[in-house]
């Protein structure tokens, strides 16, 4: 669609993802596309042009972050925000006629996965201002989490390590793999459904899931204990941990709270931890479903 619409003179500047598809679909269950629908608004393109993205990257980047902070504070979570995303994204690209990578021909992949780094890195922002800091693994899941994508579609998936510039982490037990009818879909697994053992901890998430479970035993100390030898300082652990345990859930099209276990033991850490100062900015669930709604509806 976006190909037409450029090779028909349109210039694409803003896109609107709207619910409207019932999430208990048996049709729509596993697939993340299926739940809303994006309403494109077009204007004709004034002259044409010629590009490459490598050329453009900067300035795509620039326009979605900008558009993306306003979007987090609507309570635009997850596949929505992402899409939300792609109208500054596409604005860019479709102004010119002519659009290639030095690779080839610019393929929707390539869009998504650009738009959808952006959105990673801006939403990444409370927790690092560097999230190429973290590994892969960890730079998936407080993602996921923080966008309450703990459950999600393997497409998606793909699209969003494509965009973290990470291979997908099947190898490892952080995903639990599932079919929901005839497609794939992996959740993520909490500390108490892992098998860690200290001597073959790779990831910071490792490390943290392997904290929790010795928390139960030893508590606070213990917790601190076994992310000594972790590349990170106090400071981003405790960040790590707050993003933990304030993840927001999109659910169908209500935004809820769920509890689970990650959430829980980092709550309980956190509230023993006498030099974390929590944050007094927190959005309530209610204030978060009202500009959710006002935004889709």
């Amino acid at each position: 669609m976006v190909n037409a619409l450029k090779d028909a003179g349109f210039q694409i500047f803003a896109t609107y993802p709207i619910h409207t598809e019932n999430p208990n679909n048996p049709v729509s269950r596993g697939k993340a596309s299926f739940f809303t629908s994006i309403l494109i608004f077009c204007c004709k393109r004034i002259a044409d042009r010629s590009a490459y993205l490598d050329d453009l990257v900067d300035d795509i980047q620039e326009k979605v972050r900008k558009r993306v902070k306003q979007f987090i504070k609507y309570g635009i979570r997850g596949a929505d925000l992402t899409m939300a995303a792609l109208g500054p994204a596409l604005e860019v690209l479709t102004s010119y006629s002519d659009l290639k990578t030095i690779a080839g021909e610019l393929g929707i992949v390539d869009v998504l996965a650009l738009t959808n780094k952006s959105v990673v890195e801006e939403s990444f922002k409370p927790i690092s201002r560097d999230i190429h800091s973290f590994d892969g693994s960890t730079q998936l899941y407080l993602y996921a989490r923080k966008e309450g994508m703990m459950k999600i579609p393997f497409d998606t998936l793909q699209i969003l390590c494509k965009s973290l510039n990470i291979d997908v982490p099947l190898s490892s037990d952080l995903l639990d793999k599932s079919q929901s009818g005839r497609h794939t879909v992996y959740m993520f697994n909490s500390f108490d459904a892992r098998d860690l053992e200290k001597s073959k901890l790779v990831s910071f998430i490792d490390y943290i899931h392997y904290g929790f479970q010795q928390f139960e035993t030893g508590g606070e100390k213990s917790f601190w204990d076994s992310l000594a030898s972790s590349p990170y300082n106090r400071q981003t652990i405790l960040n790590t941990l707050s993003a933990i345990s304030s993840g927001i859930y999109v659910e169908g099209d209500r935004v809820s709270n769920k509890e689970d276990a990650d959430a829980k033991r980092a709550q309980n850490i956190l509230a023993i931890t006498s030099d974390y100062i929590p944050t007094t900015n927190k959005r309530t669930t209610q204030q978060t479903q009202l500009d959710f709604d006002k935004f889709t509806k």
